[in-house]
């Protein structure tokens, strides 16, 4: 039981961390995980694109306490749910300290990855 509370524990960490990667300051971190209800990489991509943008919408929005999050910044947020997205449709391991903001999502290789896939399985 310690064990799985480990884990969950560092698993909110390095997402944590990810997010500080692409520029969210702890308090940026801390509004974004209590607003989007993700408490780690793999509940990350379960939100589609969209919602993801309307929570920095609405953390930029707030009558108390907004936070002043960039257009970077969101689009930042945008590929790092698409590069778990796509790893996880691959089936393959999220590790969130993979992924920094000289690794972008590239979509091309991506989608010859799955096609890859595809063709192997057959």
């Amino acid at each position: 039981m310690a064990a799985a509370a480990h884990e969950i524990d560092q698993a909110r960490i390095a997402f944590k961390d990810a997010l500080g990667r692409i520029g969210f300051a702890v308090i940026e971190r801390h509004a974004f995980i209590l607003e989007s209800g993700c408490m780690n990489m793999a509940m990350f991509s379960i939100l589609p694109s969209d919602q993801v943008r309307q929570i920095c919408k609405r953390l930029r929005m707030r009558a108390v306490d907004p936070v002043p999050l960039t257009a970077i910044q969101e689009q930042l947020v945008q590929g790092m749910r698409f590069w778990v997205a796509g790893l996880q449709r691959l089936q393959q391991i999220v590790d969130p300290a993979q992924f920094t903001t000289l690794k972008k999502p590239n979509i091309k290789h991506t989608q010859k990855t799955t096609k890859d896939v595809i063709l192997q399985s057959l």
